[in-house]
């Protein structure tokens, strides 16, 4: 996210158990971020909108209770030869647009780590394919 979440939740905020109530935090305001870590499709699978599909899924249902996703938008490495240059770097710009496809956008310009804010609402899935 580009601004930090801080809450102070205070006993009454917590349950039996010392967790955080999930009424704490209505309306997308989580503590928790989810980090998409890989997502690979077989070649033949491409071009679909299927991988949009498949983590907008994954969003709406791990998602619940975090502040927002977090992706790395480039190839995996195994499919670009040679791992770095002139070949991630295009592959990597059309991860990137593709993502942005989703709602996912720039965070961190030095890292490339691109972000969503899960208060937002996700995109139908009539709208990826």
């Amino acid at each position: 996210m580009n601004k930090s979440v801080s809450h102070d939740v205070g006993r009454e905020g917590l349950d039996d158990d010392g967790w955080v109530r999930d009424d704490v935090f209505e309306g997308g305001v989580g503590i928790d971020v989810l980090i998409l870590d890989r997502v690979w499709l077989d070649p033949l699978l491409r071009g679909r909108g299927l991988g949009l599909v498949v983590v907008s899924r994954l969003m709406a249902t791990f998602g619940r209770g975090c502040a927002g996703a977090v992706l790395f938008p480039a190839p995996v490495d195994r499919e670009i030869e040679p791992p770095e240059g002139a070949g991630r770097a295009a592959a990597t710009a059309r991860l990137a647009e593709h993502w942005a496809k989703l709602g996912f956008g720039p965070s961190d310009t030095a890292t490339g780590v691109w972000t969503f804010d899960l208060a937002h609402r996700l995109p139908n899935v009539s709208a990826l394919l």
